[in-house]
């Protein structure tokens, strides 16, 4: 499950899923001596949930034949940042990259436009990738129906997600606990291991 094989691997780097979590959650992911609340089964079903629905989709676009290579990790780079693409598709000679985003219908029947975590992430991909653009496909979790976006590579929000990395980085070099990002009863908080902690400290 991917929430395990991040929870294992936190070993002093960064993944690109943080450059628009909470600066508080990754510094405790790394001061490695928090205490974590038990991870909720609900959490661990959805993780099991999405994979089977990357699984699937990616399954459709390989027979379709144009998926290049899937779950790439990206290059090694002067950021220290780790990630890795759900799948690489080349049509007609040109690379693209393709994430893929399962959520609840609720959420998905508001989706006007594509989730900035999920665009800081997939612009992270083509940054370090050096490919123009990519695509955010989301599957609503109740009844498969999709929705896509096409991102193509932006310096500027590039640079706002690798800002927003490097404070963090700071902040562990310094030992200062960072702000929280979100309220308390904002999904972020609710779901995150640990929130008791946070909220019984300043």
């Amino acid at each position: 499950i991917e929430l395990e094989r991040q929870d294992k691997e936190r070993e002093g780097y960064f993944y690109v899923t943080d450059a628009a979590a909470c600066k508080r959650k990754v510094f405790y992911d790394f001061k490695k001596d928090i205490p974590k609340n038990e991870v909720d089964t609900s959490v661990l079903r959805k993780f099991v949930q999405g994979n089977s629905i990357h699984e699937k989709l990616v399954g459709i676009l390989e027979k379709a034949g144009v998926v290049a290579a899937k779950e790439i990790n990206i290059p090694e780079n002067q950021y220290n940042i780790h990630g890795r693409v759900d799948a690489m598709l080349e049509i007609n000679s040109e690379k693209i990259i393709l994430e893929i985003k399962s959520i609840a219908d609720y959420g998905f029947r508001k989706l006007k436009e594509p989730k900035t975590e999920h665009v800081y992430q997939l612009q992270l991909y083509l940054f370090f990738f050096n490919i123009k653009r990519g695509y955010l496909l989301y599957e609503s979790k109740d009844n498969q129906n999709l929705q896509q976006f096409e991102i193509k590579l932006n310096i500027n929000t590039v640079k706002r997600a690798l800002k927003n990395i490097l404070a963090i980085e700071d902040y562990i070099k310094n030992s200062e606990v960072p702000p929280r990002d979100f309220l308390k009863n904002s999904w972020q908080c609710k779901s995150c291991p640990y929130k008791d902690h946070c909220y019984s400290s300043p």
